[in-house]
């Protein structure tokens, strides 16, 4: 990799992709509403919830799993996704971080 192209890649600047990709899809932002509005749900109530394949829900369930943005929890007898208000927290504090670091063109008097 030329440098250049290492300059693209600076730790906070990944991070802040990272949370961004995740949370730049709408069928993720369906699942966390759905978590968001019920606490918790299952599978099956994702399915309810959520009209997507169910492997289309897995791949998104993993996805934000492994992102700690979601954990697995018990519903019952059985198993489902939770919210992680701590996972969230850190997602909101590198997106915010990220998003503040950039000069607007507000701040910088180019707007009237």
């Amino acid at each position: 990799m030329s440098q250049k192209k290492n300059y693209l890649y600076v730790v906070g600047r990944q991070d802040a992709a990272h949370y961004f990709f995740l949370l730049g899809h709408c069928e993720r932002l369906a699942i966390l509403e759905t978590l968001s509005k019920f606490g918790s749900t299952s599978f099956k109530g994702f399915a309810l919830n959520c009209p997507l394949s169910k492997s289309t829900l897995s791949q998104h369930l993993r996805l934000l799993k492994q992102a700690g943005i979601i954990l697995p929890c018990k519903i019952g007898k059985g198993s489902g996704y939770v919210l992680h208000e701590e996972g969230l927290a850190h997602a909101r504090r590198v997106m915010s971080g990220y998003l503040s670091k950039l000069k607007t063109y507000e701040a910088l008097g180019e707007i009237a």
